[in-house]
């Protein structure tokens, strides 16, 4: 039995796997990424014991922990080096997860755990190369080469999140400008309709939210487009 956990800008998710990587047991809580990182952990532990105690189990019966993180990782040491989305530089992830579990800890960026995954039991599992686009607050991806995750250099080689495709454009919380997370993440989307109902002040929008755009969410300009049609 195993932990999988996928840290997430907007929400902490686990799930208890069995030995042939079938989720039994799944549940998630918000983040609220803007929080120091030892509350962030202290809630995936939390979680991860709840999700073992309300499938029946125990934290003896599981072997491994297995950590999705934004952002760049240094697999060895077990750190996230950077995650924009979640504020965090040079976060000793594992350490601290096993002050809290001392069990085998594993971490990665979350793109090339979804990517990995999908190459082992997904839509990618009878090629040896693929690209894994993973869509949230942010947007990632994981590069899977002769059936192996390629990190790139200093583990940021699937960042395509990052690439720039608007000179000058939209300020990414990366630092640079015009960056595709900018126009194609659920993040992006929520501004774009934060600023679509300021431009329209009788717009569906403004009805659905009761005129309280910060209740505005990735699924608002899709409610609106089905009421108006």
């Amino acid at each position: 039995m195993d932990i999988g956990i996928d840290l997430g800008g907007t929400n902490i998710a686990i799930g208890l796997v069995d030995d042939q990587g079938h989720i039994i047991y799944k549940d998630s809580v918000p983040t609220n990424a803007s929080r120091h990182y030892s509350e962030i952990i202290r809630d995936m532990f939390y979680l991860s014991e709840k999700v073992v105690q309300d499938a029946g189990y125990q934290l003896k019966d599981i072997n491994t922990v297995g950590v999705g993180s934004p952002g760049i990782p240094d697999k060895e040491k077990g750190m996230i080096l950077y995650a924009n989305n979640l504020n965090f530089y040079n976060v000793p992830l594992k350490e601290e997860i096993q002050k809290m579990m001392n069990l085998p800890i594993f971490i990665d960026n979350d793109a090339n755990c979804a990517a990995y995954a999908e190459a082992m039991v997904g839509a990618a599992k009878d090629v040896a190369s693929s690209v894994t686009i993973t869509l949230g607050t942010g947007i990632g991806s994981g590069v899977i080469i002769d059936n192996q995750i390629y990190s790139g250099f200093k583990g940021a080689g699937g960042e395509l999140g990052h690439i720039v495709i608007q000179i000058g454009g939209e300020q990414c919380t990366c630092g640079r400008k015009g960056c595709w997370e900018r126009y194609g993440s659920a993040t992006a989307l929520i501004l774009q309709t934060k600023k679509a109902a300021k431009e329209n002040p009788q717009s569906v929008i403004h009805e659905l939210v009761n005129g309280n755009l910060d209740k505005i969410n990735g699924k608002t300009a899709f409610d609106a487009n089905w009421r108006w049609n």
